[in-house]
């Protein structure tokens, strides 16, 4: 599991389900968590909620956890740190080994 922080630059690696973001987009993470039934890291990546309502979330242990706040939260499995990066070409690398695994 990668360590995430708040302010750092990370970039998806798959392309989400439902298409909330594509593989190689870039982006702030805006806040760092956990699932509270298993301890799963989660990201903040500032996709918001409209409106507000109550979100039903089930995470990969089958727990159903409930919230009222307009975040939507990501697995951090998702992205990997752009600062940990050196140049393109590895991040190439990156994104194809991720492809294979």
């Amino acid at each position: 599991m990668e360590n995430f922080y708040i302010g750092q630059d990370i970039v998806a690696i798959v392309d989400h389900s439902q298409g909330c973001f594509k593989k190689d987009d870039i982006f702030s993470a805006l806040d760092v968590d956990f699932t509270k039934c298993c301890n799963k890291p989660l990201v903040d990546i500032g996709i918001k909620e409209i409106p507000a309502l109550m979100y039903q979330g089930e995470c990969d242990c089958g727990a159903i956890e409930f919230t009222r706040s307009p975040v939507i939260w990501f697995h951090s499995k998702c992205f990997v740190p752009l600062d940990s990066l050196v140049n393109i070409e590895e991040l190439t690398e990156i994104l194809e080994f991720e492809l294979i695994t």
